[in-house]
């Protein structure tokens, strides 16, 4: 595959003619909190990655403790990551379809009905699988359409101050990811520890439900609030980006939007 990628992956390189000024790299820094989509891209980012991690961090937790069959981890990793690949090729129709904010909107929605009806239902192997998969479904448009988001950013940056300045933006978004990690090693821990969780033993009903929370009511509570952020506080649609490539191709700086 990665031999594939290389052979049909063209580049269109177009030759700028270098700018007679130079950033400083406070200016660039300054930038980012002008840079609005790239502030909530950061903040849904801290909440998907984190549910994405924490349900995977949990999920053997579940299958021992709460289904008590540890052997279906390899058979719902295998199925689930199949739908994830079935997702991520996808999203370049829908995003042709219905745009990159609203797929982003979708993938979130199709997470968050799959936790929450696997919540109530997944009481044996079958169901936890088949709702998984669509719950891993839907956060592949959202992983997939990150580095699309971010990418958007940067041309947002640019034409917002009128400095260019991708390391600083994806050093900025990278972070973000690292402490979403970080979270969800830490939770987990916290959550656990709280409700009495003790390693191989008999757990009780609060540690079930303990568990319960975590692989499903975080994740899922996670996604709803990245809808809420998303639709009411992302401004930069397709159109709104198209507008600000072509000024930036013209040679523009940036005007109210």
């Amino acid at each position: 595959l990665q031999f594939y990628c290389y052979a049909n992956v063209k580049e269109r390189y177009v030759h700028e003619k270098p700018k007679d000024t130079n950033v400083k790299l406070t200016d660039s820094y300054k930038g980012l909190f002008k840079n609005t989509p790239l502030l909530i891209l950061c903040l849904v980012n801290l909440f998907t990655f984190s549910a994405f991690n924490v349900k995977l961090a949990v999920q053997v937790y579940f299958c021992q403790y709460v289904l008590k069959n540890v052997a279906i981890v390899p058979y719902m990793g295998f199925f689930s990551i199949g739908c994830v690949f079935i997702g991520v090729a996808m999203v370049p129709f829908m995003v042709k379809k219905i745009g990159k904010k609203s797929t982003y909107i979708l993938g979130c929605a199709i997470w968050a009905v799959g936790d929450i009806l696997a919540y109530i239902f997944a009481d044996n192997a079958v169901i936890f699988i088949t709702l998984a998969c669509f719950a891993f479904f839907g956060s592949s448009f959202v992983n997939s359409l990150n580095w699309a988001l971010v990418s958007d950013a940067v041309e947002y940056g640019e034409w917002k101050t009128g400095n260019r300045s991708e390391g600083v933006v994806y050093s900025f978004f990278t972070f973000f990811r690292k402490l979403s990690q970080a979270l969800a090693g830490f939770i987990p821990g916290v959550v656990l520890g709280i409700v009495g969780y003790v390693p191989n033993a008999v757990q009780s009903a609060n540690v079930l439900e303990g568990i319960r929370g975590l692989m499903f009511i975080y994740p899922s509570t996670l996604a709803i609030a990245t809808i809420v952020v998303m639709f009411f506080f992302y401004k930069l649609s397709d159109e709104k980006y198209n507008k600000i490539v072509l000024d930036l191709a013209k040679g523009k700086n940036k005007i109210p939007m």
